[in-house]
């Protein structure tokens, strides 16, 4: 086994995550207690058919527990438009993760609530031939907007304390956020 998107060691350091993770890009957070990480692709998952998931809102994201490793989880989170993009994840707290989701305009900050969804790990839906990405029986993510503005190619997130975010953006950029996250 070796880290989490290393592609650099050859086959096995690629078999830490599932097979049918190994062909998406990933953005990573770590929960408060370090012992979960949360993982999304930045696009739709390329598996079974990558026409179809080319105009699919649905991502997969994943929560490993690292201590024992292993898949603990995994849910289907739903873009605003398939030619949006994830980048950046945030898990400052057990039950608040935050989803960085931008457009090529504006990014959007969101809150999910991982206990209003369906776990699709170790069920039909897990599998790369299941077509998730095409069918509707599945209950995403609700999540819930805590923050818009107008970002030129932003990457990652950060939470300072309840009411600051950082991103990337030709540099750092401190985001005041509207309410108190808690």
């Amino acid at each position: 086994m070796g880290p989490l998107g290393n592609k650099g060691r050859g086959k096995r350091s690629r078999r830490s995550l599932p097979r049918v993770f190994t062909r998406a890009s990933w953005g990573g957070a770590l929960d408060e207690s370090c012992n979960y990480l949360a993982l999304m692709g930045g696009r739709p998952l390329c598996v079974p058919n990558c026409e179809a998931a080319s105009s699919s809102p649905v991502l997969r994201l994943v929560l490993l527990g690292l201590n024992p490793d292993g898949l603990f989880a995994e849910y289907a989170y739903l873009l605003d438009n398939p030619k949006n993009v994830v980048v950046g994840l945030a898990w400052p707290k057990p039950r608040l993760l935050l989803v960085h989701e931008y457009d090529g305009l504006k990014s959007r900050i969101y809150s999910v609530d991982l206990n209003q969804a369906d776990d699709l790990a170790f069920t039909e839906w897990d599998a790369p031939e299941a077509g998730l990405e095409v069918k509707a029986a599945v209950k995403p993510l609700a999540k819930r907007l805590i923050l818009e503005v107008g970002l030129e190619k932003p990457r990652g997130l950060a939470i300072l304390n309840s009411s600051e975010a950082i991103v990337a953006e030709k540099g750092l950029v401190k985001l005041s956020l509207d309410k108190p996250l808690w």
